[in-house]
């Protein structure tokens, strides 16, 4: 990890191992991610690549239903790590997929020039990740009560990426005919331990460097829980992305 890295390395495995852990194939975002995905690959992206790569957050549901969509390909399943991408064999694949990890990554610019250079001509990139306002009801939150107790306030979120952005950043990288949508989730909680649950569950502990290493202060998780009330709205915005080379 370098000094000015936005992400700590060693916590993205933490948190994604421990989210593999608790993930199930009936967790609502996560399978829903996974049927936009394969909903894009059936209808829309109809080819039939012979070299797939996959990296990030899936169930073992998406594995098996990969497999089972291109029986003949050889599928690689790395690690999802930052530091894989730059081991990649250049024109190695026909589909490469990233799942909830991109959120994750210090250097998207270099991440996606790489990731073009490993994909063959012809070859397809297609990729879902967190972004937007995602937790951000949550996180104003946490600032007002934390600027009320202590006169500052703490990162619990991460810096979100949006989707001009996330075109421009297709289009530096030299995919072709990028295309980047949004799928927008609005989810009512009565309690902040299932709010705690689906962030661990989906991966979205935070993974930064500057990030408060201690536990929410009892009195802190007492307040919000008190300026929530009843319940509370949080939004959970994921993006998609396509990118040919040709």
């Amino acid at each position: 990890m370098s000094a000015d890295s936005l992400f700590d390395s060693i916590q993205i495995t933490t948190v994604l191992k421990r989210a593999k852990k608790y993930l199930t194939k009936d967790s609502f975002i996560q399978k829903d991610i996974e049927e936009n995905i394969f909903d894009r690959l059936r209808n829309f992206l109809k080819f039939k690549p012979k070299t797939i790569a996959i990296v990030g957050l899936y169930t073992n549901a998406f594995k098996e239903n990969i497999q089972y969509l291109y029986p003949k390909a050889h599928i690689e399943f790395l690690p999802a790590t930052e530091s894989v991408f730059s081991s990649l064999k250049e024109g190695h694949f026909d589909l490469f997929i990233v799942t909830n990890f991109l959120h994750h990554v210090n250097d998207i610019p270099g991440v996606l020039h790489l990731i073009q250079k490993a994909t063959k001509t012809e070859g397809l990139f297609l990729a879902s990740f967190f972004g937007e306002n995602t937790l951000n009801e949550l996180e104003k939150i946490l600032w007002k009560v934390e600027e009320s107790l202590y006169g500052k306030v703490w990162l619990h979120t991460m810096p979100k990426i949006d989707i001009k952005t996330m075109g421009m950043l297709l289009q530096r990288a030299n995919f072709l005919n990028p295309v980047v949508d949004l799928e927008n989730y609005t989810i009512e909680y009565d309690d902040l331990l299932n709010i705690a649950a689906d962030i661990r569950t989906l991966g979205l502990s935070s993974t930064l460097v500057k990030r408060s290493k201690k536990p929410i202060p009892k009195k802190v998780f007492q307040m919000v829980e008190k300026t929530i009330k009843s319940s509370i709205f949080l939004t959970y915005d994921v993006l998609y992305a396509t990118g040919y080379k040709l």
